[in-house]
């Protein structure tokens, strides 16, 4: 407990830094990061009035005190044990639950702390106790990727939380719900809503701020950020919000909320999969701009060129905005103009299909055009998920020596090593290019050969099958014809696609550590809690070559752990 009363564990500040790297994950594409903040407002007085005598009250809030001073401390096992203690010593108490709770959530065990905090709020009496319950649940949800499940246990909670020091951060929580949702208008009222109630706050307020620019309300945006001093903002909020208000785009530039409106297109390809790639890698790296638009993939049959899918974005207010986007992306080195037409929603989908002047494709698709041609090599691995993921993460880290070029997975069989599969790129103009690119990617120190036979168009999509000798897989891939190992277990989620992302951004942002290993997405069904789709990387040599890992990445504080059974290979 601190001097006021309210139940805190391990302190506001460390507390959201452990849950944002988690909700980064999920707002990538939208291009914020938001934090979730610590609740510590509930009252020990509101918990269970009448249930525990005076001298029982007071043995347990000077018990809890101790707890929470061990746990600011950094001595966690300490206040993890004490906190355990106090929960068989009182087990109507809800507040060892929600310590329990609190502690797991910094550890980063979203399942843990999702059961503690359900057990506290059966134990909760109170409506001040039972918002703070539900708001850690759905926290909890969030970290585990249940957007879902965290809207409704935040909206259950605003109801309970009115009056409470709570209902700031409950407002807070399901401002960031509305987020991931891209509900960028929503997201802002119920932020402006938690800073009138928790008045300048910093991670509410950097909430608001980036809520702001996202909604096109940039000059706002910049007056809140100016408000206060550098100091005032938490960790990497100041350079965060600065570089963001640097080049956040004005409402009347940004994504319109019309039905309709203008559109800009930003690559061509050969295949529908090269240009949902496309979109992948571009919504990312240019977030500040494409973030809020939509993507449409639209057939067209080219006279004397054959099938082109071409990727667009929008919708935008009009033509006048189009052109300023088109003009901001060219000035940052990418292809792009404003077709004809507007822009008419849904996906596009291969449905609409028409015909330009063949000069108009943009200049880095124009090379797909090509029949035939030279090809590269870069990975191989035991399962094609492994081999996309691979494609994203090296055309995204080598994007000038591969931007332009499309991807294709070619199943092979190798004897006695079993199945396998090959990413290459292409197609480049001759054999020649083909060594060319890759005598560059090798001075990078990437793995990479120039393979018999020529690029032939299309996706691979598992129907080739070729043997090589068996010495020239890839060196990366060689760890990954051993049919067992160890494996580091990294994430856990409620959806693939979740998993699926987080391998992406931790495969980028650790690739020193986790170059070279193969994904994996294991659905688990747990009694009680629902389906999970665990992310797990191998394989290793051993169990103690993935503890060593597993160390190595937790002092870099990320979450891992090493699960029973060995690496099997697979998806």
């Amino acid at each position: 407990m601190n001097e006021t009363g309210k139940l805190r564990t391990s302190g506001t500040v460390p507390e959201v830094k452990g849950l944002s790297r988690m909700v980064r994950l999920m707002v990538v594409i939208s291009g914020l990061a938001l934090s979730l903040g610590a609740c510590g407002g509930l009252q020990v007085g509101d918990q269970h009035a009448g249930k525990l005598g005076p001298t029982e009250q007071q043995q347990l809030n000077s018990s809890l005190s101790v707890a929470s001073a061990s746990a600011e401390a950094g001595q966690t096992g300490a206040a993890e044990r004490l906190y355990t203690e106090l929960s068989r010593h009182y087990p109507s108490a809800p507040e060892p639950r929600l310590g329990l709770a609190y502690l797991a959530l910094e550890a980063g065990d979203f399942t843990r702390a999702g059961r503690h905090f359900a057990e506290a709020d059966e134990r909760s009496t109170g409506p001040a106790a039972k918002a703070e319950a539900l708001l850690g649940a759905g926290r909890a949800s969030l970290g585990e990727g249940d957007v879902a499940g965290a809207k409704a246990r935040f909206l259950a909670a605003s109801g309970l939380a009115k009056g409470t020091p709570s209902e700031a951060w409950v407002a807070n929580g399901i401002g960031v719900v509305a987020t991931l949702e891209g509900d960028h208008e929503r997201a802002r009222k119920h932020f402006d809503e938690a800073v009138k109630l928790s008045s300048s706050h910093p991670i509410i307020t950097a909430n608001l701020v980036r809520a702001l620019a996202q909604s096109g309300e940039t000059d706002e945006a910049r007056q809140l950020y100016a408000k206060y001093a550098a100091s005032h903002w938490l960790g990497s909020d100041a350079a965060d919000l600065s570089h963001l208000l640097e080049k956040a785009v004005p409402k009347s530039g940004a994504a319109a909320a019309s039905p309709s409106g203008r559109q800009v297109q930003l690559f061509s390809a050969r295949s529908r999969s090269a240009a949902v790639a496309a979109w992948s890698r571009l919504s990312i790296e240019e977030k500040d701009l494409l973030g809020g638009l939509s993507s449409r993939v639209v057939k067209a049959e080219v006279p004397k060129k054959g099938v082109f899918y071409r990727l667009r974005a929008g919708p935008l207010a009009d033509k006048a905005a189009a052109k300023r986007l088109c003009g901001l992306l060219k000035g940052r080195g990418r292809d792009c103009f404003v077709p004809t037409g507007k822009w008419t929603g849904g996906t596009g989908d291969g449905v609409q299909e028409t015909v330009r002047a063949a000069g108009k494709e943009p200049a880095r698709a124009a090379v797909a055009a090509l029949a035939s041609g030279g090809q590269v090599q870069l990975f191989s691995a035991r399962s094609r998920s492994a081999a996309v993921a691979a494609w994203i993460r090296l055309s995204l880290e080598e994007k000038e020596l591969l931007g332009g070029l499309s991807s294709r997975v070619v199943k092979a069989e190798v004897p006695k090593k079993g199945v396998f599969y090959r990413l290459r790129a292409g197609p480049l103009a001759d054999k020649a290019a083909a060594r060319r690119l890759c005598g560059l990617l090798k001075g990078r120190g990437r793995d990479c050969f120039v393979p018999a036979g020529k690029w032939i168009g299309g996706t691979g999509d598992g129907a080739q099958k070729t043997v090589r000798p068996a010495g020239k897989e890839p060196a990366r891939a060689t760890a990954a014809a051993s049919a067992s190992g160890g494996q580091v277990q990294l994430f856990s989620a409620r959806s693939r696609s979740a998993a699926v992302a987080a391998w992406i951004r931790l495969s980028l942002e650790e690739k020193e550590l986790l170059g070279g290993l193969s994904p994996r997405v294991v659905k688990a069904e747990v009694p009680k809690k629902g389906v999970f789709y665990r992310l797990r990387a191998g394989p290793l040599a051993d169990r103690a070559a993935a503890r060593r890992l597993c160390g190595l990445l937790k002092g870099r504080g990320r979450d891992c752990f090493v699960p029973a059974g060995k690496w099997n290979g697979g998806k």
